[in-house]
C-alpha cells in the first residue's frame, strides 16, 4: 500500500532514513515518526498522500495494485513563487530512490522510471507513460505490473534555482491476487423502503478494466462509476420486502482481461411488520368462516397469533369495533351477553410497524326484549290514517305477533303492523303486541290511540299603558280557546329581524326595560301534539329619546383658514321627530336651533378650530354625539424674537440666546435666521450668539416655516455694554492717543514755526546800534489824512496799529537811513497778528504793514492803485495783491508837522507807498 514520510533539507528535498523517518530543516531535527508508525500509515486505504512544505505542494492518491494490472498515479503539483524568475526546469520519477548519506547537496540514486529530459527508460518503454507536463501536472502510468515494481516511488521536482528543488514519495505494492471489495450492509433495511447497497475497490487506472457486479435474489437497478479517479464504485437500489430478510448478497470483482475474480458477502437483515396476524378460538385452530354464534351466558375464549416477525412482536392489542378492548395475547369473555356482539380484531406491534388481522364477528343470541310499538304519528285526527308497528329486539329475529286492544285479543292482526286508513273513534283505546322466537317471548307496553287537534282561536294582549316609553316593562301574553290535548308549547317571533325567541316556552313575554330596537310587530304561537297555530301579528310601539346621534361632514379633513366647512348632525333613530338641536363647542353651547341640523362655517377661522359635539331633544329625552375635533390651519402668525437674557443685561463675553416664537397650525417645521440682512446657516428655533461681541451684536430677524407659508418676524437690535474691565483698558487707551495727539501737534507747530523763521528776510542793521526787533502789526488801512491825524493824537513814542480783517507782518529795523530796496523786502506773509509798542526813544524807527486791501474800496491817496473791478481775471488777481505802508515816527515828534505831500521834508520824515503783486 502506498504512503509518504520525508525529512526536508536546506534544499527542500524530502528523503526517506533507515528504520526512523523523520523530518528536517536546516539540519535541525523538527519531527521523528518510528517504522511502525509509518506501517500504521500505510495500511489506510484510500489515504489521501499530500506532501507540502511552507512553499512547494505535491499531491497523489494511494490506489490498490495487483500484478498484470496498471498503476495510475494522479499527481499534481503546485511551485512557490520564487525570485529571479525561478521555473522548473526538470521532473523526475524514481524509482526506489536513495540519498547518499552524509553528503551535501548530493543527488538522488534509483532507477529512473521518467525524466523530462531523457523521456521514459527503456526498461519501461513498453509499460510507463508520462501524462503530466510541466504545468502542475505529474502523472504516471505503470502497466503490467510485476512483483518487483514494488518499492518507492520519488517524484523529483528541480528548478533553475539551486536552493529551490523538492521530492516526493509514495510506496507501490504489488500483490498476486485481487483485492476484496469493500461491502457493507446498513442495519436499518426496512421494508418498503428503498435502500441502496454500495460495494467498492480502491482502484482506477484508464489502461486496464475491472468490473463489480452483483448476485443477490433481489430485484433493483445497478450502477457503477469511479470515484476522484483512484476508487471504483458500485450501488445496488432496490426496495425490500420481507420475504427478502435473510437473504445472501454478494459483490464480486472481476477482470476482464484475465478473468481473475474476488467477492465479499453479506446477509440482509430487513426490518419488518408482524406478517399474517390472525385470530384462533381458543387453544384450536383459526377461526376460518370469521362469523362465530354464541348463546347469552356462554363463556368465549379468543388467541392472536403471527405468522413471523422481525423483531419480534412486543405486544398484542384486542379492539371492537375499532375501539380498543385489552392487551395480550388472549381475549376472554366469562358470561357473554347482548353487548359482546360486535367485530373483533387483534393487533401485533413490534418495533417497526404494527399489523392487524382479519375481524371475526361475533353474534350473541337472546330472546325477544325491549318490545314496544311505534306510532307512526304521535296524534291523529278522525278521518287520519294511523300505523302501529310491533318492535322488539331479538336474535334471532321475531317469528311470531299477538295484539291486543284493551287487554284483548286483537283478531285477524298477526302480522308486525296494523294499519287505520281512516280512524274513528272507536279505534281509540289501549294496545299491546307480543312477539316470539326459538328462545322465548317478549311483550310490550301499552299505547292509547286517541283523536287531537291543534290550538283554536290564538290571540296576544299587551299588559301595559297605550303610550309605552322606552325603559318601562311590557307584558305579552298568548292565549287560546281550546286544545286536545293541551298545548305544551308556545313561541314567539319579532317580524322585522324573525326572531324566534328559542329560549322562552311560556304563554308570557316580558320585555323589560323596553328600548328601539324591541319595537316591531310580534306574533305567538301556540303548540300540541298534534300541530302549532300562530296568533295575528300586533304592533309595539315605543316612544324613546332619539339614537346613534353623530355628527357629519368634513370635519376629518385638515382645514385652512377661509375654506367652507359643514357640519351635519344626524339622528339615526327618534320617537317622536327631534325638536331641537344644540351644537357645542369645547363643551359650552355654540349654537341652538329647533329645525337646522346643520352648523355651516362659510370661511372658517382658527378661532373655530375645536372639539364639536351636537345634541338632538324630542319630547321624551336628548342624546348628545360623541366629540370630534375641526382642525384649521394656518400660516405663521406673531413671529417675534425673544431675547434671553434681556437686552439691557447683556454684557460683552456673555451668551445671548434668540427664540424665534410663533404661532401657526401646522406647527412650524422650519426656522431661518438673519444677522444684518443676512441668512444665516442655523434652522432650529434657538440661535446661540456665544461669548458676545461687535461682530455678533445688530439686528436680527427670524422666519417661521410651515405647510403653509413662510412669515418673518420684526427686527431686533442685540447691543451689548462693555464690561469694567473693558471700560478702564478703552479709557487708558484714549487717554494714551490723546497724549500722543497734543504731543504730535505741538511738534508740528514747533516744526512750522521754525519753518517760518527759515523763510523770513534779513535786514540790514545799522553798524552803530544793534538793536533789531521784529514786531506782529495789526492794522487797517488809512488815508493819509488819518495818518496825520492819527499822529498827531500820539505824543509819546507809542504806536498800536490793529487791522481786524487780516493778521500782518512787519519787520522793524532801527536805522537812521532806510534804503527803498530794504523797504522793499520787508514784505511777509500776512496770516498772523502781532502788536508793536514803541518807546519815545525809538522815534527813529520805520514801520512796515502789509495787508490785503478790501474789495471795491478806492484809495485814491496812492499813486498806483486805483477803484478796482472784481470781475472776471482782475478779481482773482486782487486776491493777490498786498500793500505796504511805511512810516517815520520822527515826524511825530517834531513841534512842526511834516508835508506829507510835497514830500520836501524826507531828511525827516518819510512815507513811500508800494503795490505787491504776489506771484
Amino acid at each position: 500500500m502506498p504512503g509518504v514520510l520525508t525529512r526536508e533539507l536546506k534544499d527542500h528535498t524530502m528523503v526517506p532514513a533507515a528504520e526512523t523517518w523523520s523530518v528536517r530543516s536546516a539540519d535541525k531535527l523538527l519531527c521523528q515518526l518510528t517504522a511502525n508508525s509509518l506501517l500504521l500509515l500505510l495500511l489506510l486505504n484510500g489515504f489521501l498522500c499530500q506532501v507540502s512544505s511552507q512553499r512547494w505542494k505535491v499531491k497523489f492518491a494511494n490506489i490498490s495494485a495487483w500484478t498484470g494490472s496498471c498503476a495510475f498515479y494522479d499527481c499534481s503539483y503546485t511551485m512557490p513563487q520564487m525570485k529571479n524568475n525561478g521555473k522548473l526546469v526538470s521532473l523526475s520519477w524514481i524509482h526506489n530512490p536513495v540519498y547518499p548519506e552524509n553528503q551535501i547537496n548530493a543527488e538522488w540514486k534509483g532507477t529512473i522510471v521518467y525524466h523530462s529530459e531523457s523521456g521514459i527508460n527503456t526498461n519501461y518503454s513498453d509499460r510507463a507513460s508520462f501524462l503530466g507536463d510541466k504545468n502542475n501536472n505529474c502523472s504516471l502510468v505503470i502497466k503490467d505490473l510485476r512483483k518487483e515494481d514494488s518499492g518507492k516511488y520519488g517524484v523529483r521536482l528541480r528548478t533553475n534555482i539551486e536552493s529551490e528543488k523538492w521530492m516526493s514519495f509514495l510506496i507501490l505494492n504489488v500483490t498476486d491476487s485481487l483485492p476484496d471489495p469493500t461491502f457493507k450492509v446498513n442495519e436499518d433495511i426496512k421494508e418498503e423502503v428503498q435502500t441502496t447497497l454500495t460495494c467498492s475497490v480502491d482502484y482506477f487506472c484508464p489502461y486496464y478494466s475491472i468490473s463489480l457486479s452483483w448476485e443477490a435474489a433481489v430485484n433493483g437497478t445497478i450502477s457503477q462509476s469511479n470515484s476522484g479517479r483512484f476508487r471504483t464504485v458500485s450501488t445496488l437500489t432496490f426496495t425490500p420486502s420481507w420475504s427478502d430478510h435473510n437473504k445472501n448478497i454478494t459483490c464480486l470483482l472481476s477482470t476482464p482481461e484475465d478473468g481473475r475474480k474476488t467477492s465479499t458477502s453479506e446477509i440482509l437483515n430487513v426490518i419488518y411488520a408482524p406478517k399474517n396476524v390472525q385470530i384462533y378460538n381458543g387453544m384450536e385452530g383459526m377461526v376460518t368462516s370469521f362469523k362465530k354464534i354464541m348463546k347469552e351466558g356462554e363463556q368465549i375464549i379468543l388467541r392472536c397469533a403471527e405468522e413471523s416477525s422481525n423483531p419480534p412482536v412486543l405486544q398484542y392489542s384486542w379492539k371492537k369495533n375499532n375501539s380498543v378492548l385489552k392487551n395480550g395475547a388472549t381475549f376472554e369473555i366469562q358470561n357473554a351477553a347482548v353487548k359482546n356482539t360486535g367485530k373483533y380484531t387483534c393487533e401485533a406491534t413490534n418495533k417497526f410497524k404494527s399489523t392487524t388481522s382479519k375481524p371475526v364477528d361475533i353474534d350473541i343470541h337472546y330472546a325477544p326484549k325491549e318490545t314496544r310499538i311505534h306510532m307512526t304519528e304521535k296524534s291523529v285526527k278522525e278521518n287520519d290514517s294511523l300505523t302501529l308497528t310491533c318492535e322488539s329486539q331479538s336474535n334471532p329475529p321475531v317469528t311470531s305477533y299477538s295484539w291486543f286492544k284493551d287487554r284483548n285479543l286483537y283478531p285477524d292482526h298477526t302480522e308486525k303492523e296494523i294499519h287505520f286508513h281512516k280512524l274513528r273513534d272507536t279505534d281509540s283505546g289501549s294496545y299491546h303486541c307480543t312477539v316470539s322466537n326459538y328462545l322465548g317471548n317478549g311483550t310490550s307496553s301499552d299505547v292509547t290511540v286517541d283523536v287531537w287537534y291543534a290550538p283554536r282561536s290564538v290571540e296576544i294582549f299587551v299588559s301595559s299603558p297605550k303610550k309605552i316609553k322606552e325603559g318601562e316593562s311590557v307584558m305579552l301574553m298568548c292565549s287560546y280557546n281550546s286544545s286536545n290535548p293541551a298545548v305544551f308549547e308556545y313561541g314567539w317571533l319579532r317580524k322585522k329581524d324573525m326572531n324566534t325567541f328559542n329560549d322562552i316556552r311560556s304563554h308570557e313575554l316580558e320585555i323589560k326595560e323596553i328600548t328601539h330596537q324591541d319595537l316591531g310587530e310580534y306574533s305567538c304561537k301556540a303548540r300540541n301534539i298534534v300541530g302549532t297555530v300562530s296568533s295575528p301579528f300586533i304592533t309595539i310601539n315605543m316612544l324613546f329619546a332619539p339614537k346613534k346621534v353623530e355628527i357629519e361632514g368634513s370635519y376629518n379633513r385638515v382645514k385652512k383658514e377661509g375654506e367652507y366647512v359643514n357640519l351635519r348632525c344626524l339622528v339615526n333613530a327618534s320617537n317622536p321627530k327631534v325638536t331641537e338641536y344644540t351644537w357645542y363647542k369645547n363643551d359650552s353651547i355654540y349654537h341652538h336651533s329647533h329645525d337646522d341640523c346643520e352648523l355651516i362655517f362659510e370661511k372658517i377661522q382658527s378661532a373655530d378650530a375645536g372639539h364639536y359635539q351636537c345634541e338632538a331633544q324630542n319630547e321624551i329625552g336628548k342624546t348628545r354625539s360623541n366629540s370630534v375635533f375641526v382642525d384649521v390651519q394656518y400660516a405663521p402668525r406673531n413671529v417675534r424674537v425673544s431675547i434671553i437674557p434681556p437686552p439691557d443685561l447683556i454684557v460683552e463675553l456673555s451668551d445671548v440666546t434668540l427664540v424665534c416664537v410663533a404661532d401657526a397650525n401646522p406647527k412650524v417645521s422650519k426656522y431661518k435666521w438673519f444677522h444684518e440682512t443676512q441668512i444665516l446657516d442655523e434652522s432650529g428655533k434657538n440661535l446661540y450668539l456665544k461669548h458676545m461681541s461687535q461682530d455678533l451684536a445688530g439686528e436680527y430677524q427670524c422666519g417661521a416655516i410651515n405647510s403653509l407659508a413662510e412669515r418673518l418676524s420684526e427686527a431686533v437690535t442685540i447691543s451689548f455694554s462693555y464690561s469694567s474691565t473693558s471700560i478702564i483698558r478703552f479709557t487708558a487707551l484714549g487717554i494714551g492717543l490723546f497724549v500722543c495727539l497734543v504731543l504730535l501737534i505741538l511738534l508740528t507747530l514747533r516744526f512750522m514755526l521754525w519753518k517760518k523763521q527759515q523763510r523770513m528776510p534779513t535786514i540790514i542793521q545799522n553798524p552803530e546800534d544793534d538793536r533789531n526787533d521784529s514786531f506782529f502789526v495789526m492794522n487797517k488801512k488809512h488815508s493819509r489824512d488819518e495818518i496825520t491825524d492819527e499822529r498827531m493824537r500820539h505824543n509819546q513814542a507809542s504806536f498800536h496799529c490793529a487791522s481786524a480783517d487780516a493778521v500782518n507782518y512787519a519787520t522793524l529795523q532801527f536805522s537812521p537811513i532806510y534804503a527803498e530796496e530794504e523797504l522793499r523786502n520787508s514784505r511777509i506773509s500776512a496770516n498772523n497778528r502781532r502788536t508793536i509798542n514803541l518807546q519815545a526813544q525809538d522815534a527813529s524807527a520805520i514801520y512796515s504793514v502789509v495787508q490785503k486791501p478790501r474789495r471795491s474800496v478806492q484809495n485814491a491817496d496812492y499813486e498806483n492803485c486805483g477803484e478796482t473791478k472784481n470781475t472776471g481775471s482782475d478779481a482773482e488777481r486782487e486776491e493777490d495783491i498786498h500793500y505796504a505802508s511805511i512810516v517815520n515816527l520822527k515826524c511825530l515828534q517834531e513841534t512842526k508837522p511834516c508835508d506829507w505831500e510835497s514830500g520836501s521834508n524826507f531828511d525827516d520824515t518819510m512815507v513811500q507807498y508800494a503795490a505787491l503783486r504776489h506771484c
